[in-house]
Parts: C-alpha cells; sequence; structure tokens
C-alpha cells in the first residue's frame, strides 16, 4: 500500500514538474521582446555576472531573466527554486503579469517553507536597496 501512495505522490510530483516546464516554454516564448532581450546583446547572453548586475539595478526584465536562469539551471547557475522565486517576487513589484506568472509556476513545485525562505530573501533583499540579494 505505501508503495502505491509513494508511486502515484512521485508521478503527481513529475506531472507538476512537466507542467511546470510547459508552462515556462510558453512564457519565455510569448513575453514581449523587452524581457527576453534583457540580458542578451547581439543575440548573445550576458554572463551571469553581467545580468546580476542589471537586475540588482533594478532592471524587472533582468529580474526575470534571473529567475528562470535558476528556474532552469541554464546560463552559468545552478537550478534553485527558491533563488528562481525571489528573483520573480522582485521582479513582481514592476512587471506584474509575466513575472505573476513565474510565481505561481514556481508556487506549483515549492513547499510553503521554501516560499517563505522566498519572501524573507525577497524583502532583505530589498531592504538591502537589491545589494544583497543571494
Amino acid at each position: 500500500m505505501l508503495i502505491i501512495i509513494f508511486r502515484i505522490f512521485t508521478m503527481t510530483k513529475l506531472i507538476y514538474a512537466s507542467l511546470s516546464i510547459c508552462v515556462l516554454s510558453y512564457l519565455l516564448v510569448a513575453v514581449d521582446n523587452q524581457v527576453q532581450a534583457s540580458c542578451a546583446v547581439d543575440k548573445r547572453s550576458k554572463t551571469i555576472t553581467e545580468c546580476l548586475s542589471l537586475a540588482q539595478s533594478g532592471n524587472p526584465s533582468a529580474q526575470f531573466d534571473m529567475s528562470t536562469r535558476y528556474f532552469t539551471g541554464t546560463d552559468g547557475v545552478k537550478r534553485n527554486e527558491v533563488l528562481a522565486y525571489m528573483w520573480a517576487k522582485l521582479c513582481a513589484k514592476n512587471e506584474r503579469g509575466t513575472c505573476g506568472k513565474m510565481i505561481n509556476i514556481l508556487e506549483m513545485n515549492m513547499s510553503k517553507k521554501e516560499i517563505a525562505v522566498a519572501k524573507e530573501m525577497a524583502s532583505k533583499c530589498l531592504g538591502s536597496n537589491l545589494k544583497k540579494c543571494k
């Protein structure tokens, strides 16, 4: 009986993860060009340091980019949903549409404790004038 419950739980997590990836892919394709191009110059991605600097300067497009990088674990960062949520939360302060959708996707995969930690990190980041955003 426990094996069946475990398999159902595992299958549910896999379905949520697959759905999240599909929705994220849609968001990345469907968002406006300004958001997509935030950390790209001449169709080349900026390094993580350059993108982080843009995000810390308050650029919501770069903040969205940091969120997607952490969510997917690409472009120089390790996958980290807590940091992805933090950057999406910061982004949502200025650009609610796309960033709000990203928050919804992340919340489907995160525990309440992880969300609380991410919100606290976002609060500290804002309180430091975007200097302590790690």
